[in-house]
């Protein structure tokens, strides 16, 4: 089989004979030539239930390939019988399998596999305090900082291990660690013998796309006027579209029977075209943290907008008079989509908060089945839901330091000169792609 010119003909020429069997597809560049990158595209018209890839078992790094190691796993096993020393977790000792198998070089199995890695990631966890406080919005920063905290204290948990098996003090800088982090939260796959993961060589080449769109109620007439449980055939048309343009891609699992993690197509796709992989939900803040990059605006419904209703706008305290909606005592905490729509539920908590501002007491049990039905409570409550939606989200706004306007200037100042829009993870320093010591 022709080298694909997207991985290193070595590479791939290692993974077909150690049993990667690829289907209709293989590694290529795809994306506009300014904006290209690696992926896999269909070499044939593929069925949608047809099998694309299967890697063996035997080629993905795991916590079994890790145990298999005398050396790592002796020390592994002394560390953990240590007293006061903290416990590894899973994806600890896969970080650390990762980096001593690096740090092999090419007497290393995977050796050709972690030539293909990436050099640096933009996940959170190796960004500096200064990066993370450029995101600016309060729940962002928190998330990268808890990111960030999280790998230090694992690189911490690690480090007597990585002296105890003798890596050379370039793999367990925290550097190292963070790439290995990076690589372990961006590029592992779901085993069931081991709750990291395991990384997979070929299998990790799929690109994301995310899953089918959530429902958002239909709100027309006045502002949150209820919604209908009827999709009419011009969404129909346009979520058809959606699943042509975006649909969810390519699936897999690990089958025990066939000793080999196995990649499936969920939808049909063309010859040349991407293959894509759906691996879960997750808004554009879940994808920067756990793998590196953000969706456009528009291509991943399933974004949200942390926004915090004001309880002078809405009486956010009445749930707790309620005895049965304790699923409403943080109404004023809401999440909008990026079209500017609500979830059913959160419609529902607005509707329920208004009518207690409104009416200066908790709602009776007719409104709430009311509610929980989709039923508007009155244009009055409508119109003050939805006046709190937007106070919410001008203050959300008005309270970073820059404007959408701004932040857009400085990328596109950004890429004019050429600089990277993201903080990276690196590889460890002074490493060669050879896997050596430079």
């Amino acid at each position: 089989t022709r080298a694909p010119l997207a991985v290193d003909p070595r590479f791939w020429s290692w993974a077909l004979k150690h049993g990667v069997e690829p289907r209709d597809c293989r590694p290529d560049f795809v994306g506009s030539a300014r904006e290209g990158w690696r992926g896999v595209v269909a070499t044939a018209p593929i069925a949608a239930g047809a099998t694309l890839l299967r890697v063996p078992t035997a080629l993905l790094m795991s916590g079994r390939t890790a145990a298999a190691d005398d050396v790592l796993a002796r020390a592994l096993s002394e560390h953990h019988e240590r007293d006061g020393e903290p416990p590894l977790t899973p994806t600890d000792r896969l970080a650390v399998h990762l980096l001593r198998e690096l740090s092999r070089g090419a007497e290393s199995f995977w050796h050709l596999y972690l030539r293909q890695l990436p050099r640096s990631y933009a996940l959170t966890c190796g960004w500096t305090a200064a990066e993370r406080n450029a995101l600016q919005l309060p729940h962002a920063v928190d998330a990268a900082d808890r990111s960030a905290a999280a790998c230090r204290d694992a690189w911490a948990r690690a480090t007597p291990v990585m002296e105890k098996i003798g890596l050379p003090a370039t793999y367990r800088s925290f550097g190292a660690w963070a790439w290995a982090a990076a690589t372990i939260s961006s590029r592992t796959v779901f085993v069931p013998f081991d709750a990291a993961g395991a990384l997979c060589p070929v299998g990790d080449l799929f690109n994301y796309v995310p899953p089918t769109p959530p429902h958002v109620p239909k709100v027309v007439g006045t502002p949150l006027e209820g919604p209908s449980d009827e999709r009419d055939d011009e969404e129909d048309d346009e979520n058809d579209s959606y699943f042509l343009r975006r649909g969810v891609g390519g699936d897999g699992a690990w089958h025990e029977a066939s000793d080999a993690w196995v990649f499936v197509a969920r939808r049909d796709y063309r010859k040349g075209e991407e293959i894509s992989l759906c691996y879960g939900q997750h808004t554009n803040l879940g994808l920067l943290t756990h793998y590196g990059f953000t969706m456009s605006h528009g291509e991943n419904a399933h974004d949200e907008a942390p926004l915090v209703v004001d309880a002078k706008t809405l009486d956010v305290d009445f749930p707790a008079a309620v005895g049965d909606v304790g699923s409403y005592r943080n109404a004023h905490e809401i999440c909008v989509f990026p079209r500017g729509g609500v979830s059913w539920s959160t419609l529902e908590r607005l509707r329920l908060a208004a009518h207690a501002t409104l009416v200066g007491k908790p709602p009776g049990k007719d409104v709430r089945e009311r509610a929980r039905r989709g039923e508007a409570l009155g244009a009055a409550c409508e119109t003050l839901a939805h006046e709190a939606v937007v106070a919410a989200a001008a203050a959300a706004l008005t309270s970073a330091p820059t404007t959408a306007a701004e932040d857009a200037e400085i990328v596109a100042r950004m890429e004019a000169e050429g600089v990277e829009l993201a903080a990276n993870v690196d590889e460890p320093g002074g490493v060669a792609r050879d896997g050596s010591l430079a």
